[in-house]
């Protein structure tokens, strides 16, 4: 495949550079002013010349002013000259030159990528087959047009790891496929025009299936098909519909199936980007909020299990060491025990919160945290809440506060060197709204900003809490003072 590959980018490169134009009607194709022969391989034929229309002129290529021929089909009256067919075969080179720099390439990568090389000398040939297709010379012409079609066909057939059935059934109709539509064009037959027809898209769409695969085969695989994405449907339908579009507006059907079929063989390579692209879009927020309503459930889950299991066994073994005379120190030890895991329960999901609300939740915190701490903290909440569920916040909202609440009093306490955090806002079951304001070093400090880089102030943890339950949440210095100010406020909606 590489040395047809080379071959053709060689013979596209020389007719680019110096061919002469087949037209495919010399003068003794012409009987009494009628066509009786056409070549399918010249200029003549793809123009719309066919044998039994009248011939109004021909010059021949000797002539002044070169080769020149004018035919009527039906009231149209088909004009061809050899200099503007030259011209055109002169805009081929930059497509022969392409030919070229690929055939070499395809060549380079024959010992360590034989899929790319073969993939390079397929593509070489369709490049090639342009240029010599322009010229016309009938037996380069048909030898380039039906390897164009062939070596694609091959290609996939080779590389999508078809069984040997399949495999060998597909070549036998590629090559009688090839082999009928050769037959038709050396006899000028008049169903050559629709076989050509086939040829071309066929050629076009194996080409461009053999690049999909080659950029996006990854991508391409069965659970595509099987288990489409709504992006899957959305882009087929949008193809559908710009199709149908192109056709209305007056576009060949050739032209609108290729670039249907470029579409559709290239989507695979970035169906992937696209993906990741409309999930960030639309998709993030909702994934954040789900997995936080997991995580809280789960620390919900082991909260009940350490207190409904461990903690009342130990209950039971205290209750029965009372009996035994001696055993206070063992006592001492599984109380000690017992209000460690009472802790820890709380620390995964405080059940104050659930029973009696955010507000006395926060106090239930504050009290805790202020065992071994120098600094002051001061809780100045505004409460319009009662114990029935109906008059409090959303539980997940409750909870989501309550998180923040904590991660930022938990800063203030660790990292902010404060003597004095306060705690102020109001809670009320359509408004809540909290700040926690300390008087220590603040955010800005460069202690302050390492330990933000090495993950340990949880700022991205209370924004996606905020964002989970819809509020806003603000950080930032309090007015008229040093330290640093958490504010998180949530409204319910109208």
């Amino acid at each position: 495949m590489s040395a047809i590959g080379v071959l053709f980018a060689v013979l596209a490169l020389v007719t680019a550079l110096g061919g002469v134009v087949n037209a495919g009607l010399d003068a003794d194709y012409v009987e009494e002013g009628v066509v009786r022969r056409v070549d399918p391989a010249g200029i003549a034929w793809r123009a719309g010349v066919r044998p039994g229309q009248g011939v109004l002129s021909v010059r021949a290529a000797d002539e002044p002013g070169g080769w020149a021929i004018e035919a009527r089909a039906g009231p149209e009256v088909i004009r061809l000259e050899g200099a503007g067919q030259a011209e055109l075969l002169a805009m081929s080179r930059p497509v022969a030159v392409a030919a070229a720099a690929l055939a070499a390439a395809a060549v380079t990568q024959l010992p360590r990528r034989r899929r790319f090389a073969e993939a390079g000398a397929a593509l070489v040939v369709v490049l090639a087959s342009l240029p010599i297709a322009i010229a016309g010379d009938r037996a380069a012409s048909s030898a380039a047009l039906g390897l164009a079609t062939m070596m694609p066909l091959a290609w996939l057939v080779r590389w999508t790891r078809l069984r040997r059935r399949t495999f060998i059934a597909l070549l036998v109709f590629a090559f009688a496929f090839v082999g009928v539509w050769f037959a038709l064009r050396e006899s000028g037959s008049p169903a050559f025009g629709t076989v050509e027809q086939v040829r071309l898209v066929a050629s076009i769409a194996a080409t461009l299936a053999m690049l999909g695969l080659l950029v996006g085969g990854r991508q391409l695989s069965l659970a595509m098909v099987s288990r489409p994405r709504l992006i899957d449907a959305a882009t087929l339908g949008a193809i559908v519909a710009l199709g149908a579009a192109l056709l209305l507006a007056g576009l060949p059907p050739l032209v609108v199936a290729a670039g249907i079929v470029a579409v559709v063989m290239l989507y695979p390579a970035f169906r992937r980007s696209a993906l990741r692209l409309l999930d960030r879009a639309f998709l993030a927020e909702e994934r954040e909020r789900l997995a936080l309503a997991v995580s809280e459930a789960e620390r919900a889950r082991l909260a009940r299990e350490i207190h409904d299991a461990p903690l009342q066994d130990l209950a039971g073994v205290i209750q029965s060491l009372e009996a035994l005379p001696g055993s206070e120190a063992q006592r001492e030890a599984l109380r000690e025990v017992a209000q460690q895991l009472r802790r820890v329960t709380s620390e995964l999901h405080p059940p104050v919160l659930d029973d009696l609300g955010l507000l006395p939740a926060i106090e239930f915190l504050v009290n805790r945290t202020r065992r071994g701490q120098a600094a002051a903290i001061r809780v100045e909440v505004d409460d319009s809440t009662s114990l029935r569920r109906e008059e409090r916040p959303p539980t997940l909202v409750e909870l989501g506060l309550f998180r923040i609440v904590q991660e930022a009093l938990g800063n203030a306490m660790r990292h902010a060197q404060a003597s004095e955090v306060r705690i102020h806002g109001v809670v009320s079951p359509e408004r809540v709204a909290l700040s926690v304001a300390d008087d220590g070093i603040g955010i800005n400090n460069k202690a302050a900003e390492a330990a933000m880089r090495q993950g340990r102030l949880g700022l991205a943890s209370m924004r996606r809490r905020a964002e989970a339950i819809a509020a806003t949440l603000t950080i930032g210095r309090p007015r008229g003072g040093p330290g640093t100010e958490v504010t998180v406020r949530w409204e319910a909606d109208a």
